[in-house]
């Protein structure tokens, strides 16, 4: 009778003893767990705390992947422990497959009989077996599963019980573990590719002090990271090559100010190198998830290269390649800020158009690489006779264009002479032949009633022309009033319109028959008058062509046209008819 009641007792003592350890036991878990970010020591341990606590003879934990199709068994603990670890499965597979997704605990046994179409090679033939979801905010991330219980037989109601208890207060640290993981594994990529990127890059807190500075960033600030770290970011800048601006507190004004600061052509000599580079800073503001200031991040970018290739095309872009003088384009918006200052400030400047008077000869004598040189060693002379602010450009071929600013026409007038001598002085030298290079110059002042652009570089042109017309190597000053000038201008623009009408065949050759005295002479005879035709249908006749043709060497083209059309005509005595019937109609001169 008394043998029972102490049955009892024992039976409850060891009942109680079973439940300290298993308290004990999760407190040790809960204990070590809190401690630990890495996530394989976190499941390495829950693995071997819960073989333990339910007594299973293996414990796995499959984990499902980001794109829940498959679960991997990631931590084991127990028997086949280092065969079973590292094994994938699709999600539908096996009985950790029915548990993930479900999301519901599963318990297999003698007294819980299960069946499954598709099982795991090491879940086939085990007597018992216990699996819990792992859920963690809401969310599944995986499961407990132990396969086979220590010494046989069937786990218990008791151990689904633990078991769900001990997934619930392990669950968050394994999704907290892969989340720092994950942290991790994006901070490495972060590093890895700015180590990677072409800028150099350093990262402060909020007072400055550098935490971070990636290869490029050492080896343009000359700091290693062992001695940057802990350093405030302004004291790593390098000391400007150019001290006009002061730019070695750019992260201190980014944080006083909490704005991004750019710091553009930052130009600096770094150590252990003799060629300067130009970087572009910028620092811009870090902040937390409660939108506090953590840091900056100051970004070096070497704009060395840019810069170069920047100047390079702006050189191109306003310079003649062959002389290196400016060109067309930079004469010409220089000409135009001339004239508006003429006209806004009452300023006297003058334009020197010149053209060179033996180049042809040179150019026919011993080709264009000699005239290509001569061109090239002509501007080094000319540029070493003006002043610092003048401008020189070639504006085509052997001519030439310079504004004198704030010059009026007798200081141009002197310049045009210092140039007209320098140039007169120089021998132009090429393969043993030497040739004596004159220039013939227009000098035009721009003052406030001087006109427009256009108008400028016309009275420039037929100022120089006056010049070359004159004998060449002189120097003609523009006078509006020039009658000289101004017949001069009127030949160059019939220059042009007799060699419009020779293309469009607007030339009309007519027959004055000539009527002899006598009456025995019965040859007959005629005179050819020469007309052009003008675009409108009137007659023009050659007083006012002809001494334009004479002087820019247009007779010769003339000539032949009226003789072939002339013989052409002579065989034909009703063509000849033609000619004498629309003479009537002109004047015979």
């Amino acid at each position: 009778m008394g043998a029972a009641p102490n049955e009892e007792l024992a039976r409850l003592k060891e009942q109680v003893a079973l439940q300290e350890k298993e308290i004990a036991l999760l407190l040790d878990v809960s204990r070590q767990i809190v401690t630990l970010l890495d996530i394989e020591q976190v499941l390495s341990l829950v693995a071997d705390r819960a073989m333990e606590l339910i007594q299973a003879e293996s414990l796995l934990i499959p984990i499902i992947n980001k794109t829940t199709t498959h679960y991997l068994y990631q931590a084991t603990s127990g028997k086949n422990a280092d065969l079973i670890k590292g094994q994938q499965f699709p999600i539908h597979v096996g009985m950790c497959g029915w548990v993930l997704t479900h999301e519901r605990p599963l318990m297999f046994g003698r007294d819980y009989p299960w069946e499954m179409d598709e099982k795991t090679r090491w879940e086939e033939g085990k007597e018992s077996a216990l699996l819990v979801p792992l859920i963690a905010r809401g969310r599944i991330i995986g499961g407990l599963s132990g396969i086979g219980r220590a010494g046989g037989g069937s786990f218990t109601q008791r151990d689904l019980e633990l078991l769900m208890l001990f997934a619930n207060q392990v669950s968050v640290a394994i999704e907290n573990a892969q989340v720092f993981r994950e942290l991790e594994t994006e901070k490495e990529m972060a590093e890895i590719t700015l180590h990677s990127i072409a800028d150099g890059v350093i990262r402060t807190d909020a007072r400055g002090i550098v935490q971070y500075l990636n290869p490029v960033a050492e080896f343009l600030t000359g700091w290693k990271r062992n001695s940057a770290v802990g350093q405030h970011a302004d004291q790593l800048l390098p000391p400007m090559i150019s001290e006009e601006r002061a730019v070695s507190s750019v992260v201190t004004r980014c944080l006083e100010n909490r704005e991004t600061v750019v710091e553009s052509d930052y130009e600096f000599l770094p150590k252990g190198l003799e060629e300067r580079l130009i970087v572009q800073l910028s620092a811009s503001p870090l902040h937390s998830s409660d939108a506090e200031l953590s840091g900056t991040v100051l970004i070096f970018r070497d704009i060395t290269q840019a810069q170069e290739i920047a100047t390079t095309m702006a050189y191109q872009a306003s310079h003649d390649a062959l002389t290196g003088l400016f060109n067309r384009a930079v004469f010409e918006e220089r000409l135009e800020q001339l004239i508006s200052e003429s006209r806004e400030n009452d300023a006297e400047h003058t334009l020197l158009y010149l053209d060179l008077d033996q180049f042809k000869i040179v150019n026919d004598t011993c080709g264009h690489l000699a005239g290509d040189e001569l061109l090239r060693q002509i501007s080094g002379e000319m540029k070493e006779q003006l002043r610092h602010d003048d401008l020189l450009a070639r504006l085509g071929g052997d001519e030439f264009g310079l504004l004198l600013a704030h010059c009026d026409e007798q200081c141009g007038a002197r310049i045009a002479e210092t140039l007209k001598d320098a140039i007169s002085d120089f021998r132009f030298v090429w393969k043993e032949k030497s040739f004596f290079i004159g220039v013939s110059i227009g000098v035009v002042p721009i003052t406030r009633h001087a006109g427009n652009y256009t108008s400028l570089l016309v009275a420039a042109d037929r100022a120089c022309y006056a010049a070359k017309d004159r004998g060449r190597n002189r120097i003609h000053l523009y006078r509006e009033e020039d009658v000289d000038l101004n017949r001069r201008h009127g030949e160059m623009e019939w220059v042009h319109q007799i060699s419009q009408a020779m293309m469009e065949d607007r030339f009309v050759l007519f027959a004055q028959p000539i009527r002899p005295l006598q009456a025995q002479d019965q040859k007959a005879r005629h005179e050819l008058l020469l007309r052009i035709r003008s675009e409108s249908g009137e007659l023009t006749p050659p007083g006012a062509f002809i001494p334009a043709a004479e002087r820019y060497d247009k007779m010769t083209e003339i000539d032949r046209w009226v003789v072939a059309t002339a013989i052409s005509k002579i065989g034909s005595s009703r063509a000849l008819t033609a000619m004498e019937s629309e003479v009537r109609a002109v004047s015979p001169r």
